[in-house]
């Protein structure tokens, strides 16, 4: 877990696919105001709303959104919190590709280096928006690019969520803001070392 300062915090969205034990998650760092707990219960239900709203179409029905978890940086460590919502499966279709293959957003910054750049994985990817070598194409491409411009402007014009960020493991690094979204053309699969 990286380290998150006072002012900022992290949610975690997490996945449940049908008949997988597993959940599968992925992480997204942000500036809040919130203080109490309603407010940091107000964020978690925000972010489950705003994946709901905008982005259910990148994964398959099967693939639920199960809940969000947000964690908030203060004086005396972090505070958690968990959505309210109940889990809401997506509307990509009913075909998933295999549970290591997932649509890859890239998190993009105005800093250079590797340490400013961050991804997020979105499992429960539809076979039908892949092509026989991995390709999105380009009208769902320009799909989700737009899909996820929605995203970040609900969170940010809803209140108590002042900014994403990339939050570093280390202390002295500052959380590096988010400007934008950008899904990759070509799926994403995890890489397993063989020994």
């Amino acid at each position: 877990m990286p380290h998150i300062p006072v002012g900022f915090g992290q949610a975690v969205f997490t996945f449940k696919v049908a008949g997988d034990n597993e959940e599968m998650l992925t992480t997204l760092g942000f500036a809040t105001d919130a203080d109490t707990s309603a407010e940091r219960t107000g964020v978690a239900d925000l972010f489950f709303d705003a994946w709901r709203d905008n982005l259910t179409g990148m994964h398959v029905s099967t693939c639920d959104l199960n809940r969000v978890d947000v964690y908030f940086g203060t004086t005396g460590g972090t505070i958690p919190s968990t959505s309210t919502l109940p889990p809401n499966g997506g509307t990509g279709g009913t075909g998933m590709l295999p549970p290591n293959t997932s649509i890859l957003i890239r998190k993009l910054t105005n800093q250079a280096g590797r340490k400013n750049r961050g991804r997020m994985y979105v499992p429960g990817t539809p076979e039908s928006i892949v092509d026989n070598v991995g390709l999105l194409g380009a009208t769902n491409e320009t799909s989700y690019n737009n899909q996820l411009e929605l995203f970040r402007t609900q969170v940010l014009l809803a209140g108590n969520v002042t900014g994403l960020r990339i939050l570093h493991s280390d202390p002295l690094d500052a959380p590096t803001e988010i400007t934008g979204f950008k899904v990759d053309p070509k799926v994403a699969t995890q890489r397993r070392r063989l020994r």
